[in-house]
């Protein structure tokens, strides 16, 4: 009696280990997953999709606006805490893709009151886009699920790049370091 008892209970630990083993590996799964930019934005080489969004002042701007030139579209939210804790050192790479070539432009998914205030609350400098999720299709045909992320246009309208942003961001980290080690070339 007591061998199977004994038995039935190391049973029952294998069985919570492998429990365990396995939860930590579908969260490991989802957290690299939700980071990694998979599941965010368009395919490189893909022609950008045309939009319509209007700036702080309220000017209509439309891909046509950026033709010729690259630019970097940031999708943020006002309300994403990631975003405000990213948004200052978004900002200060505006000047080191400037140098590179590369225009930076934040945009909005909320109303332009929101963002306005967003704006001037951590002293952003970079040009606003306003694209209310509930008027325009920009976010959306963009493909940006997570805030924040990005997307990356040549001189041709084509896509060079996307992904999130954030912390973990692997193809954001290489693109901002490239900006900074032009800047630190330009300097000498």
């Amino acid at each position: 009696m007591e061998t199977a008892f004994i038995v039935s209970l190391i049973l029952t630990w294998l069985v919570i280990l492998f429990n365990l083993l396995l939860t930590f590996g579908i969260v490991r799964r989802l957290n690299a997953k939700s980071h990694s930019g998979l599941s965010v934005g368009l395919k490189e080489g893909e022609p950008a999709p045309d939009f319509i969004a209007h700036t702080l002042n309220r000017e209509e701007v439309t891909l046509s606006t950026f033709t010729g030139h690259q630019v970097v579209f940031v999708f943020i939210s006002p309300d994403c805490r990631p975003c405000r804790e990213i948004l200052p050192s978004i900002n200060a790479l505006g000047p080191k893709a400037l140098i590179a070539g590369v225009e930076l432009v934040l945009v909005s998914g909320s109303d332009a009151e929101k963002t306005s205030t967003l704006a001037a609350e951590l002293d952003i400098s970079l040009r606003f886009l306003v694209a209310p999720l509930e008027n325009t299709s920009f976010i959306k045909d963009y493909k940006s699920t997570n805030t924040p992320s990005y997307c990356y246009i040549d001189e041709q309208g084509k896509i060079r790049s996307s992904g999130y942003c954030g912390k973990g961001g692997a193809s954001w980290e290489n693109l901002s370091g490239a900006w900074t080690k032009k800047e630190a070339l330009a300097s000498l």
